[in-house]
């Protein structure tokens, strides 16, 4: 009786690694959900020990009918392993019923590691909030398809999901569009971009992919965060980015002298803060801007100094070169 006990234990952990892990530490192969339920003083931290190719959607929290408050899941991506996930990844994927929550759950993307999803990836489903993609100096994320942040329903959240760039050399490449409000009650995603990160939209340069910001004046919006870094969306995008446009509402840029973030449309006439959109025609634009060819034929945003700053620097012989935002690439 003893020996059949322990073969129906092996059967059954067997077939667990075959579609999920629920125990935090290594990725095994084969397994296609990192789905412990962590806490926010002892959360599942999971990782790898070699490059990872999946061919299913791959799921970072998920909550369903029988498995319920998937959350804190963390899992880091490094040391200069690649992770591939050949039908799309999902960080937070909530279900909707009481207590069927997919929230804090994470990937973190470290020096000289790749993470591709050939697929969207949905960071927030209905019940999954406060949700992360963090992509660190010098990583690389690249997705084949749309990123979609906080896919509420009518009922369940999908709110305070994030991604965030930071640092020289981190980069987050899209084919297609990023959607910062992916359904219903989904306000308050944030995608920050900050010290030489770099995100493009539309990277594939088919012109379908667009920035999808959401406002609305009741129910609240989602958020582009720039602090250093900068934004390139493929063709000259820079009506839709003009005085005037809703979308101004939702960008945000970082005030170095208050210590906070400024709306770009709450901004004071002559302020030191501006929102810089430049095409980049030709090389010769790119090189005004310190940056190199990669970027012609995108629209690039950054925070800048307005023209009369400009004027202020240059007269008071303050080299604009040397401020991070225009450090070529």
């Amino acid at each position: 009786m003893k020996t059949n006990r322990v073969i129906l234990c092996a059967v059954f952990v067997l077939s667990c690694l075959a579609v999920g892990a629920y125990a935090e530490g290594l990725v095994s192969p084969g397994t296609t959900e990192l789905n412990d339920s962590g806490t926010s003083s002892n959360p599942a931290e999971w990782y790898l020990d070699d490059d990872y190719v999946i061919g299913d959607t791959f799921y970072v929290g998920r909550s369903t009918a029988s498995v319920l408050n998937r959350n804190w899941n963390q899992f880091s991506i490094s040391d200069g392993y690649d992770f591939t996930a050949n039908a799309g990844l999902v960080i937070g994927e909530g279900y909707q019923i009481r207590n069927g929550n997919s929230d804090y759950n994470s990937i973190t993307v470290n020096e000289d590691s790749v993470l591709t999803s050939v697929g969207n990836l949905i960071i927030g489903g209905p019940n999954g909030q406060r949700n992360y993609l963090t992509v660190l100096a010098g990583a690389e994320v690249n997705v084949a398809g749309n990123i979609k942040l906080g896919g509420g329903s009518t009922s369940y959240y999908g709110r305070y999901n994030h991604v965030d760039i930071s640092g020289s050399g981190a980069r987050l490449s899209i084919t297609g569009s990023l959607d910062a409000n992916n359904g219903y009650n989904g306000t308050e995603n944030t995608v920050n971009v900050s010290d030489d990160g770099v995100m493009f939209i539309d990277s594939n340069k088919d012109g379908t992919g667009i920035l999808d910001l959401y406002y609305h004046s009741s129910y609240g919006r989602c958020y582009l965060e720039l602090d250093g870094g900068l934004v390139a969306l493929w063709g000259d995008e820079t009506g839709t980015f003009a005085p005037g446009q809703t979308i101004r509402k939702c960008i945000k840029l970082w005030d170095e002298e208050s210590s906070s973030w400024k709306i770009v449309a709450d901004l004071p006439s002559g302020s030191t803060l501006a929102l810089g959109v430049d095409y980049v025609v030709d090389a010769a634009k790119a090189a005004e801007l310190g940056l190199d060819d990669e970027f012609i034929g995108f629209t690039v945003l950054q925070s800048v100094p307005e023209p009369a700053s400009v004027m202020f620097l240059v007269t008071g012989s303050v080299a604009l070169c040397g401020r991070k935002i225009r450090r070529k690439r």
